[in-house]
């Protein structure tokens, strides 16, 4: 860039001003260092530069990368008392220059300009109260200084309460925890006498004085919350009198029982059967296994609304319907106490068949059955037939196709036609089981027999397992309406009457030879 783009213009002058300025040039001290109009902006050109203010404190223009942004010459110390170069081409002002400073005043004049501007810059810079500000700040980190010391004792000393009172408590726990648990005591047996007609108090002061517990009151505290008296309902002590051989290593529930006649429960384990009715588990429990009543299982099966099920509110008992929880008792091989209420048992094989259900399909297997457009008991009642009609799980989907099949076709198979649901139906009506069925037998009526009656029984006919349970939801995709079993209990089917009468012939003939 050209050096001189920020040189101001020379006014031009005639030949006789040219002249006299160079007269009185002559009569200038050191005139050959007057600045010239375009020399103005360089700092270099000044007398005595050491004279000047610090250079570090004023802009160094030639510092400055573009010549654009260095410090206008207004800028500049004193740029007053420059001769203005609009006022030179004036010869009548030019004798007067013999009283412009020389660079001796002009140093003192800086001088002078450092020394009022440094006097004057408290008074307009500073403000007179900073040392006194200084002081009062230092005044405050003094206190906060002793505050935040007087915090952090106290704060130890509240820790150390809190440390204190924390140990006693928890040493406290840890007495009473382990004389109620026994988690560490002796293992060394203590003999003890037990008198006639015994109180929970006499009981308590016992151990105590035998070393056995360390808290007697609380051993008759924990007594009453156990709701242990001491005495029967016919106002008998409970305690058998005797010596006893007592180990400290026993808990309060423990040393409450050792002292008491030992009641024991007797554990059994029940199988039923896949296809069980309702008679049959009743039978099981009560005469095989001594378990419940008759009267206490026909209620919790029939009446009791404790199970918390949704499925069983949804059971129509106006239909004719011989038990209402007939398919839902799930058949499979139990653990029970043979002193287990009717509730107890029914309940557990109710759990039962829901996690089986929860295995098929979630919600009792909703969206399946929005799919059918079935109900949760029809289904139910189908698989407990298919069960009946089945002897061998290759035929489980097979049978439940013929019945779903019939079902979606009212019109030409307005009836199931299933020897099983006859059999139920005769012996729920007769108390007796029929081991052949007859022509008469076979037109029963009764709603539970559909070779008389159309569509589903009233209700399950049997409780089924999770093979039949699982194929009444997903049948084979079959065009089969027909199925009779052959002498070895597999099933032949058949799409048509024709093809069916034609099985049923070669089972007879095979039966008799």
């Amino acid at each position: 860039m050209d050096e001189n783009k920020n040189k101001r213009p020379r006014p031009r002058r005639s030949v006789d001003q040219i002249g006299a300025q160079n007269t009185e040039a002559a009569a200038q001290p050191k005139a050959v260092e007057q600045p010239k109009p375009a020399a103005q902006p360089k700092p270099a050109a000044q007398p005595k530069p050491a004279a000047q203010p610090k250079p570090v404190e004023q802009p160094k223009p030639v510092e400055q990368p573009k010549p654009a942004a260095q410090p206008k010459p207004a800028a500049q110390p004193k740029p007053t008392a420059q001769p203005k170069p609009a006022e030179q081409p004036k010869p009548v002002e030019q004798p007067k220059a013999a009283p412009k400073p020389t660079p001796a005043p002009i140093a003192e004049e800086s001088e002078n300009e450092k020394t009022r501007l440094t006097a004057a810059q408290p008074k307009a810079d500073l403000k007179t109260p900073v040392r006194q500000s200084f002081e009062v700040e230092e005044d405050d980190d003094e206190t906060a200084s002793g505050g935040t010391m007087s915090g952090v004792f106290k704060a130890i000393i509240y820790m150390t309460v809190v440390l204190v009172v924390s140990v006693v408590l928890a040493y406290g726990l840890i007495m009473v925890g382990n004389d109620i648990f026994a988690f560490v005591k002796s293992d060394a047996a203590v003999e003890v006498v037990v008198p006639e007609n015994a109180t929970v108090e006499d009981i308590a002061d016992i151990l105590g004085e035998a070393g056995v517990i360390r808290y007697p009151k609380l051993f008759k505290l924990y007594a009453g919350f156990q709701d242990v008296d001491g005495v029967d309902d016919e106002g008998n002590s409970i305690f058998i009198p005797g010596t006893y051989a007592i180990s400290p290593m026993n808990n309060y529930q423990q040393l409450l029982a050792a002292f008491q006649k030992q009641y024991t429960r007797d554990v059994v384990w029940v199988t039923f059967p896949e296809g069980s009715t309702v008679e049959d588990i009743i039978t099981i429990l009560t005469e095989d296994h001594g378990i419940s009543t008759r009267e206490d299982l026909v209620r919790a099966i029939n009446e009791y609304d404790g199970y918390g099920m949704d499925f069983i509110d949804e059971i129509d008992m106006s239909n004719g319907r011989y038990y209402r929880l007939e398919g839902y008792l799930f058949p499979d091989t139990y653990q029970f106490y043979t002193d287990s209420s009717a509730e107890t048992i029914v309940y557990k094989m109710l759990v039962n068949f829901r996690k089986k259900l929860a295995y098929i399909g979630d919600d009792y297997c909703s969206e399946r059955l929005a799919e059918l457009g079935m109900t949760l008991d029809e289904v139910v009642t189908l698989a407990s037939m298919i069960e009946k009609e089945v002897k061998y799980a290759i035929d489980y989907d097979q049978v439940s196709s013929v019945f779903h099949n019939r079902l979606q076709d009212p019109a030409n198979f307005p009836k199931l036609e299933s020897d099983a649901t006859t059999v139920y139906a005769i012996l729920m009506a007769t108390g007796e089981r029929p081991e052949t069925l007859t022509a008469e037998e076979l037109a029963f009526d009764d709603p539970y027999n559909t070779r008389a009656s159309k569509g589903l029984p009233p209700g399950a006919i049997g409780n089924p397992g999770y093979e039949a349970l699982y194929c009444a939801f997903y049948p084979a995709n079959t065009k089969y309406y027909y199925f009779v079993a052959d002498s070895s209990g597999y099933n032949l089917y058949a799409k048509n009457l024709a093809g069916h009468n034609s099985n049923v012939a070669s089972v007879r003939k095979e039966a008799a030879n």
